[in-house]
């Protein structure tokens, strides 16, 4: 007789004391980095602060990896020891169980404390020149706050008129967004793009807006900035976005609070976790994101709604758990307006309720609920999109826009399955000096045996959504191996592998899940040793990171298959006797 499936735990309905420990923990983080910022980094004439002397040198950026490395190592540790005591001890009813298991939840909420004030506070704060990220509000502020002005191609044309050639000299290399081909300052400023795009009370105020950039010598960062492929953000993002930024009054000393939007609504996002998969679930979500290798606020942080499309989708998969499918689909719906590609975390949820509808023959009253949800919310989205500026044509521009900056592309902060096929070994240094051209080249080689692996990396990935009883197991499992194996974007978006820790939430207290957890700790570790010992980034995130994730996923996807084709086993014994 085959045996019966160990059976998969529901996450524990948080009681009104974990709710409220939730509050605090994530208000009091909230708090903490809001007090840092406002006192330490809202003087505009301070450069560094002279309230930290860290700042001057003391910290470079292999302290921070270091810092990093202890952090992602002690949360390995911890998620492996929690996982396997509190195993242990139910299973002998250890009278010293209960105090094991108030030990761990209290190590796991300081750790979280810990590492979220370093994730907030840690790179900014403590090792930049200065809080706010100067080159990425330039694209993520002023281009939705001058979105009716600028569209999506003349940011820095508009910019360099306006800029002195002492600040921004006419040989300095600049990207033409109009193409994205590099050009010079020159020759952008001989165009005269922007003579007639603004009225005099909106020019006055977009020249006092880049005196906040240039100001201590932040023309520096903008030299660089303008080689960079614009601001993108869809229709709705630029909506949203540019109604909040238009209310902003942007100074040197205001600057740094435009960051704290982010923050507060990631500490929500994190609370939420609590609210729907329980306490211990919550803080091991958590604790990942504070700790992700990929995402690192100091490349997409101390910015200005950089974040709502992860904070809107970790709701959404709450609101899943809890059974809240319409709220679900409204929120899920919102990611994706806001950044396109969290549709395919949807898409795990659309592919195991049509599996459901063929089992029962008969369309779940959930996935209705879902689907018609997510369609009034997608058309009020899209009709959002086109209010401001220049309505429809605010779409015709985006995907213009998209068209440039969608090519195949092997950047060096690129992360997912394609990239293990173009390492060809040597130094990581001679791997980052390697142009993008060539290491296209290289992956048009191998491109059949990365396409069969994907495909069967897929299809596993539609297994686990197709057979599984739990919406978020689907939607997680296949979103992310879709979103890994077929896009491969800037490592900062794989902030999204932490709801891999929600899509576990019911195996996450087996031996196999807490491994499992575990060993997505340990491939952070692995990126951030790797930063470490050589800063080269390409070899990071294109190898190190990608390389990790891959057999990480791989071997999820063989433990799920077997799981799940195992339990259906064991179902179809039962019913013929």
């Amino acid at each position: 007789m085959t045996p019966e499936p160990p059976a998969t735990q529901p996450d524990p309905v948080p009681t009104r004391g974990e709710r409220i420990g939730a509050v605090l923990l994530y208000g009091g983080l909230f708090a903490l980095v809001a007090t840092c910022i406002i006192l330490f980094e809202t003087d505009p004439t301070a450069q560094p602060s002279p309230k930290l002397p860290w700042r001057r040198g003391s910290l470079s950026s292999k302290d921070l990896a270091v810092i990093f490395m202890v952090l992602t190592g002690l949360s390995a540790l911890c998620t492996l020891a929690w996982g396997l005591l509190r195993r242990r001890h139910r299973r002998r009813q250890h009278p010293t169980g209960r105090g094991w298991r108030r030990t761990a939840r209290v190590v796991l909420t300081l750790m979280v404390l810990v590492s979220g004030f370093n994730y907030f506070y840690g790179r900014q704060g403590l090792y930049a020149s200065q809080y706010s990220h100067r080159w990425d509000t330039f694209h993520y502020l002023l281009g939705p706050r001058y979105y009716a002005e600028l569209d999506y191609a003349d940011l820095y044309a508009c910019a360099l008129e306006d800029l002195s050639k002492r600040d921004i000299p006419d040989k300095t290399p600049v990207r033409d967004l109009r193409n994205y081909h590099m050009s010079t300052a020159g020759k952008i400023r001989e165009q005269n793009l922007c003579a007639d795009k603004f009225t005099p009370q909106r020019r006055e105020r977009w020249r006092q807006d880049l005196d906040v950039y240039t100001a201590n010598r932040g023309y520096r960062v903008l030299r660089d900035a303008l080689g960079d492929r614009g601001y993108n953000g869809t229709p709705f993002h630029s909506a949203i976005a540019g109604y909040i930024a238009e209310r902003i009054p942007l100074t040197q000393a205001t600057h740094p609070l435009v960051s704290l939007l982010d923050i507060s609504t990631l500490c929500l996002m994190c609370g939420a976790a609590v609210w729907g998969f329980g306490w211990e679930v919550g803080l091991l979500f958590a604790l990942f994101f504070f700790t992700n290798a990929a995402d690192r606020f100091g490349i997409i942080g101390s910015s200005f709604f950089r974040y709502q499309w992860m904070v809107t989708l970790g709701l959404g998969l709450a609101a899943l758990r809890r059974r809240r499918h319409a709220l679900a689909g409204v929120l899920m719906t919102l990611s994706t307006v806001l950044s396109i590609f969290p549709f395919v975390f949807s898409v795990g949820v659309l592919v195991k309720g049509v599996a459901d509808t063929v089992r029962q023959r008969r369309v779940p009253i959930p996935l209705r609920r879902f689907v018609i949800a997510a369609f009034i919310t997608g058309v009020l989205g899209l009709g959002i999109g086109a209010i401001p500026a220049r309505g429809l044509d605010n779409y015709r521009g985006w995907i213009a826009d998209m068209e440039l900056h969608n090519v195949e592309r092997f950047q060096g902060f690129g992360t997912g399955l394609k990239f293990p096929f173009i390492y060809r070994g040597g130094t990581t240094a001679k791997n980052d000096r390697v142009s993008e051209r060539t290491r296209k080249k290289w992956f048009h080689q191998v491109r059949p045996w990365y396409r069969a692996l994907a495909t069967l990396v897929v299809g596993m990935g539609l297994f686990v959504a197709a057979r599984t009883d739990d919406d978020v197991e689907a939607a997680t499992v296949l979103g992310f191996t879709l979103f890994f194996c077929l896009l491969g974007t800037v490592g900062y978006y794989f902030a999204v592998a932490a709801v891999l820790i929600l899509g576990l939430h019911r195996r996450v207290r087996t031996v196999g899940g807490t491994v499992l957890v575990s060993l997505l700790f340990v491939t952070s570790l692995l990126t951030h040793w790797a930063l470490y010992a050589n800063n080269y980034y390409r070899f990071m995130y294109n190898t190190v990171l990608s390389t990790g994730w891959s057999v990480w996923l791989i071997l999820l996807l063989c433990w799920l298959v077997y799981k799940l084709r195992f339990k259906v086993r064991f179902k179809r014994r039962l019913k013929t006797g």
